[in-house]
């Protein structure tokens, strides 16, 4: 095996140890499974270590191969759930974002929505009014020029699922953060794009 082979494949091993670690130990940091999957295989060249991307694409290998049935059922129960509380707040155009929008999303996973509002009050009305007990929460962000910003939300449990709602300005210049998994502006899918998901999953049965 060549040098330039050899590196690649040790890359590729410690891709598929975060995964296994992330979706096994429940860590969310992809950064310190990296690191703990480079001292379980005991490699300690840093070039080796693999981008985010590349674990994120191990995650939703290692779920396909191991337990595709329940890893889709539990993802469409998020997305599900997800959709009833863009729902609620369709009128702040919500979108949902992270593992849970990628298909990545582990068992513990927390469901990722970010509305746009400059009305915290209006969100906090639709919680009251649907009955469902909140926290406030924040999140850093990062965003263009290497920016950091801490958004405002909303902490709640639906079903025993964690649902992080974020909220930024209706307009504003940091409405769409850099994804921590490609460093590029964060994807999401709009109610409709879910709906259409959605459909598109059941009819697949």
């Amino acid at each position: 095996m060549s040098k330039n082979n050899a590196s690649l494949h040790l890359r590729d091993m410690l891709a598929k140890e975060a995964a296994r670690l992330i979706i096994e130990n429940g860590i969310k940091d992809f950064g310190l499974a990296k690191r703990k999957a480079a001292k379980i295989l005991k490699i300690k060249d840093i070039c080796l270590l693999p981008r985010n991307s590349e674990i994120e694409n191990n995650i939703i290998d290692r779920h396909m191969i191991f337990d595709e049935d329940s890893y889709l059922n539990n993802l469409n129960k998020m997305r599900n759930l997800a959709l009833k509380i863009m729902n609620f707040f369709i009128e702040f155009s919500p979108r949902l974002v992270g593992p849970v929008f990628s298909g990545s999303a582990t068992y513990n996973s927390p469901i990722e929505i970010h509305v746009f509002s400059d009305s915290l009050e209006d969100l906090i009305d639709i919680l009251n009014k649907e009955r469902i007990g909140f926290k406030n929460f924040q999140k850093r962000y990062k965003f263009h020029k290497k920016s950091k910003l801490i958004i405002p939300g909303f902490l709640f449990e639906i079903d025993n699922i964690s649902i992080n709602l974020m909220i930024f300005r209706e307009k504003g210049e940091y409405n769409f953060p850099l994804s921590p998994i490609d460093k590029k502006p964060m994807k999401g899918i709009t109610r409709n794009k879910l709906i259409k998901l959605l459909k598109e999953f059941s009819s697949g049965l």
